[in-house]
């Protein structure tokens, strides 16, 4: 069987096992991509990858690529269309057949030297990875051998074949019998032919399922900014693999498993063994196994983690694939609630959202059209205060509003946590509740609430505007109305929120605020907006562990600039911070950017 024959075997069982993995019921969002978006997937600029990844990707697949044309072509030219090919032509794609084959090597060699000797701290080098690496040098190493061979038995030489007339050197220059040659080009052909079998078997069951299911993905991927808006499934639990999010069962095979998702997640951060990549191993395992119509309890570590995981999607920014981590892990969540094996924290967290339903009175007598949104967590310190100091921000600048008073919580980690039943009761309630008030603009405080009200209630953002308070104090700032900082000549830094991250205004309304505060100097520490670190909490995280040990990083970081305050715009982060900061003794103070300006607040 010659090598066309071998590539093609290997497609056919790419796409046999790709759509054996669809799920064969529910509907994938998928929108047209342009033809620039098709080259750019194409092309690998799309994917989120440094710059010698990228080069080194695109050595790889645009040798194989080539290398697959080329096989093709040499096959039709071998038997089909002989007589139509000859001379030029075949020479031709000995020298396209060369040229892929060097391209593919060189991107081999490029992935070999930065896991093997710069050894990058984010890749976990696993006996499968050098198997792979080592099989694809190999094939590629043989085939310019056997071209090789073929060189030094005929009778003229073919310059077009540049790098197997380099590898026939040795054979031309050295007496070696024609019989000999003819021998290990036999024996060397088979070793070639059986790689090549168990490469392309091996193929869609390895990482290397990433060629062609990358390319899918990116055409499926919903939007960082609008991924909370993705329509909830009926069931409450992911019994089975096909149960899962569909999108989720592409992540599974997409994943490059290159451990850029573990670089800022807070759990790694923690400690330093849990990273999203393991999850997808796992889900890959559940998927390719036996266990396809049955998820098993999952390993300890990831049971712990998936609870642990404050939605924070910085592994989905980091992500090449776009992968979309947060709904499996949500769909996991829900398979362990069905089977009751929810931490006590979570149990009790859904018993006290469930029978804090109230029946509120009809708003009445309301002669304004600014709203304060309370907050889900309005009972414990920091968001009471952040509704207080709101209050009294508005107070100060004459400006009448209407505190909220909604049946029910946004139910946002709710949904984040699994419980899907109970965020939709929240939203059918609260929906009602909202519709009974004149359009307006509603200010909210947290984040959490803020990007729930705005991206999963459907059609509140049409009769209200929905500001978080940042950007309701960057609107004040732009009209020339912000008052005076109670703070003056202040070095200060500022920890961006995840939540109030994932909006177009996360990073530069809060900054717009603190520039245009007179007698504030800003200083922005390492890793921050763009490039920003969680601090473990919110999202409805029960381990206080990860939390502490991000926060105290945080602080540090802060510190390192010479910041005197510290200022976020989350309550559940300055709680974080405030806490550790105390416990720790470190000399520093996370205040809320609105407690800048109202008096009486800050001492």
């Amino acid at each position: 069987m010659n090598k066309s024959a071998l590539i093609h075997v290997g497609v056919v069982l790419v796409c046999v096992s790709w759509l054996f993995f669809l799920p064969k019921t529910g509907t994938l969002h998928w929108t047209c991509p342009s033809l620039a978006g098709i080259l750019s997937i194409l092309s690998l600029s799309s994917i989120r990858t440094g710059p010698y990844f990228k080069r080194m990707h695109r050595f790889l697949l645009g040798g194989f690529v080539l290398l697959f044309i080329g096989a093709g072509i040499s096959a039709l030219g071998h038997h089909g269309l002989a007589h139509a090919m000859h001379g030029f032509s075949l020479q031709a794609v000995d020298l396209l057949l060369d040229i892929a084959g060097m391209i593919m090597l060189t991107g081999v060699a490029m992935a070999a030297y930065k896991r093997y000797v710069a050894k990058a701290g984010r890749f976990e080098n696993k006996a499968m990875d050098l198997i792979l690496l080592a099989g694809m040098a190999f094939l590629l190493l043989s085939g310019f051998w056997l071209e090789a061979t073929r060189i030094a038995t005929s009778s003229s030489l073919p310059y077009f074949s540049v790098v197997g007339v380099v590898f026939a050197a040795p054979l031309l220059v050295a007496p070696v019998p024609v019989e000999h040659i003819h021998t290990c080009s036999t024996v060397l052909w088979y070793l070639h032919a059986i790689c090549s079998f168990l490469f392309l078997a091996v193929l869609p069951w390895c990482k290397l399922s990433h060629i062609w299911a990358l390319p899918l993905r990116l055409l499926f991927v919903l939007p960082l900014d609008t991924r909370t808006q993705a329509p909830l499934k009926t069931s409450s639990s992911a019994s089975t693999s096909r149960d899962l999010p569909q999108r989720s069962l592409m992540e599974i095979d997409a994943c490059m498993q290159c451990g850029r998702c573990r670089k800022r997640c807070p759990i790694f951060i923690a400690d330093h063994t849990f990273s999203v990549k393991r999850l997808l191993d796992w889900a890959k395992l559940q998927a390719n196994s036996a266990c396809w119509t049955a998820i098993t309890r999952p390993p300890q570590d990831i049971l712990t983690a998936v609870w642990s995981c404050s939605g924070c999607r910085l592994c989905e920014e980091q992500c090449p694939m776009e992968g979309e981590h947060l709904a499996y892990i949500s769909s996991l969540r829900r398979f362990l609630l069905a089977n009751n094996e929810a931490p006590a924290a979570i149990v009790a967290r859904f018993t006290a959202r469930s029978i804090e339903q109230k029946q509120q009175p009809l708003p009445k007598d309301v002669n304004t059209t600014v709203y304060i949104w309370p907050g889900c967590d309005a009972s414990i310190s920091e968001a009471k205060s952040a509704v207080s100091i709101l209050e009294g921000v508005l107070t100060q600048l004459d400006i009448s509003y209407f505190r909220l008073s909604p049946p029910m919580c946004c139910a946002g980690t709710e949904r984040l946590l699994g419980n899907n039943e109970l965020f939709q009761c929240a939203r059918e309630k609260n929906m009602g509740y909202l519709g009974m008030l004149p359009p307006g603009t509603i200010i909210v405080p947290c984040p959490h609430c803020y990007i729930t009200l705005k991206e999963s209630y459907p059609g509140l953002s049409s009769s209200f505007t929905i500001l978080h308070h940042s950007e309701y104090l960057a609107d004040l700032a732009q009209k020339k109305k912000l008052p005076r900082p109670i703070l003056d000549s202040t070095i200060i830094s500022y920890h961006d929120p995840c939540f109030l991250a994932h909006q177009a205004a996360g990073f530069t309304a809060p900054r717009a605020v603190l520039r245009a505060a007179e007698g504030i100097d800003l200083k922005e520490m390492k890793n921050s907006a763009a490039k920003r670190r969680c601090c473990g909490s919110g999202g409805g995280s029960v381990t206080t562990d990860s939390s502490a040990i991000n926060a105290k990083q945080r602080i540090h970081l802060a510190l390192d600039v010479g910041a005197q305050v510290l200022v976020t715009s989350c309550p559940y982060c300055k709680a974080n911070l405030n806490t550790v900061a105390t416990s720790e003794k470190l000399p520093l103070k996370t205040i809320d950017i609105m407690e800048l300006f109202f008096h009486g607040e800050i001492k």
